[in-house]
């Protein structure tokens, strides 16, 4: 299905969002955990360009998008957790990182299998709540911790997705296109959120 204008422009913000958050993680990638987080917002920042483009007009890339979507819904949930525990926890365990890596990547790719179909919707809702419970948690100890902005970033962030979940599940009772809007809008509070709370977070953490 086409979307409308404000589908396409919203994507665009999400895009946008999303490679700034990775860029600003990236840049930060010697720190523990900063890697799986630009790593799981350039996942987003895929899907939400070809999301931009499908929206805009451009029907072709309708299929590309929707496998990216499903790919970044599995993968960057988990990328996220592994992110925040490995930020908190500190150093970089070489077996714990591959495994981090490999068993949402294996889903992402069991999930385009007619046998195995249903596996990565179902993981995708099953982390996507494990990611919320992180993200409070991990906001509550910053809290603690004495960087009560940090904290409440991620706290805004695990807010971001629920607003973005709950718009997928109808309860706003909207158009299709203004759920869509709603959906756009929380990812990216989501991914801004996040990039900018999970830094300050490890370096609350550092300092103390």
């Amino acid at each position: 299905m086409m979307g409308g204008w404000s589908n396409a422009l919203f994507d665009g913000v999400l895009a946008l969002t999303a490679l700034w958050g990775a860029m600003r993680l990236y840049r930060l990638r010697a720190a523990p955990g900063m890697m799986f987080g630009a790593a799981a917002l350039l996942a987003v920042f895929a899907a939400a360009l070809f999301g931009t483009l499908r929206y805009g007009g451009i029907e072709a890339v309708t299929g590309v998008n929707d496998a990216l979507s499903l790919i970044s819904a599995i993968v960057s949930p988990s990328w996220v957790i592994g992110a925040v525990l490995l930020s908190f926890r500190g150093g970089q365990d070489m077996s714990r990182a591959i495994i981090i890596w490999a068993v949402p990547s294996a889903v992402a790719a069991l999930s385009f299998l007619p046998q195995t179909a249903m596996l990565g919707e179902a993981y995708a809702q099953v982390v996507g709540l494990g990611m919320l419970c992180v993200l409070v948690g991990a906001g509550v100890i910053a809290a603690i911790r004495g960087r009560t902005f940090a904290g409440a970033a991620l706290a805004i962030s695990a807010a971001g997705y629920a607003l973005a979940a709950l718009a997928m599940l109808g309860v706003f009772g909207g158009t299709e296109t203004a759920e869509l809007d709603i959906f756009h809008i929380g990812i990216a509070i989501w991914a801004g959120s996040f990039a900018w709370g999970l830094p300050e977070t490890r370096r609350s953490a550092s300092a103390q």
